[in-house]
């Protein structure tokens, strides 16, 4: 792995959320750091991820679009072999659609080359409130929406008005 253990590339991610130490049995809390842990060092990858992507594409983004984690992941809870549950969310203004399509095209194919299960969405705040009107899975991983990258500002909002709906 290059660059420190807890910051591998997305190619190396596989390789790297397998070599965690497992948590020690028994152990209070174990489990719980264990997966943390694997969050972190899924978080660090797409992170860069994210910066080479926001590079490739000539966008610079840090406001009006994020990359976040949602299910399992958003709740730091997966295990080494979990899927890679991401939303790329958009304020619907500040990228117009060939742009946003390139964004996440520099996203989502990296993790597909670098065989990573991932279950990907691209939606606007009002699409992710509309989603989660209709389809009772996917507003359960909503409500659980963490930034990864971008405007966290953005992602936040998102998890808001999924959570304002459904009280």
């Amino acid at each position: 792995m290059t660059g420190l253990a807890q910051r591998p590339t997305v190619g190396e991610l596989r390789q790297a959320r397998l070599a965690l130490p497992a948590p020690v049995p028994g152990e209070a809390g174990a489990g719980a750091r264990y997966r943390r842990a694997l969050a972190d060092l899924t978080d660090a990858a797409l992170a860069d991820l994210w910066a080479g992507a926001a590079r490739a594409t000539g966008l610079g983004v840090d406001h009006g679009v994020a990359l976040t984690a949602v299910g399992s992941l958003g709740r730091r809870d997966g295990g080494p072999l979990s899927d890679l549950d991401l939303l790329l969310v958009h304020d619907g203004r500040t990228l117009d659609g060939a742009a946003l399509a390139a964004l996440a095209d520099a996203l989502w194919y990296p993790l597909w080359d670098a065989r990573l299960d991932l279950d990907h969405a691209v939606r606007s705040l009002e699409q992710c409130r509309q989603v989660a009107s209709a389809d009772l899975p996917a507003a359960v991983g909503l409500l659980d929406v963490r930034a990864v990258a971008g405007d966290a500002a953005l992602a936040q909002a998102a998890a808001g008005a999924v959570l304002a709906d459904w009280r």
